[in-house]
């Protein structure tokens, strides 16, 4: 059984395209960051609260230029239909994960102290 990341689709939270530019996605944070302020919204400030968090963790990653190309590649990763588990995100690191892996020495070297890692 593969495992999917439990990744937000960032440009939802937005209301924004995959295409938007970096100006649209500027603009739609300050519209949205202004309309659901918890100081604008007393009267449901616990769910103003928690879409004003979802608003600024989107354009936290969406409004730098390196963190939306890394989210970018994992979203086209983790599309609906490839469902490609984790482990697969992992494979190349540390002589990868799973049977037979050795703490990351080409050809399964093992460890230092003699210990071989057995997997999960």
């Amino acid at each position: 059984m593969g495992w999917k990341l439990p990744v937000r689709d960032y440009y939802e939270v937005l209301g924004l395209s995959r295409e938007a530019s970096a100006e649209d996605i500027r603009k739609g944070f300050r519209r949205l960051a202004m309309r659901y302020h918890p100081d604008r919204n007393p009267e449901a400030i616990a769910e103003a609260e928690a879409k004003f968090k979802d608003i600024n963790e989107a354009y936290g990653v969406l409004g730098d230029d390196f963190k939306r190309l890394q989210y970018d590649r994992l979203m086209s990763l983790t599309a609906e239909g490839s469902g490609a588990p984790l482990e697969n995100l992992f494979r190349g690191f540390a002589g990868g994960f799973g049977r037979g892996g050795g703490c990351g020495r080409a050809r399964g070297g093992g460890c230092r102290g003699g210990r071989k890692w057995r997997g999960l």
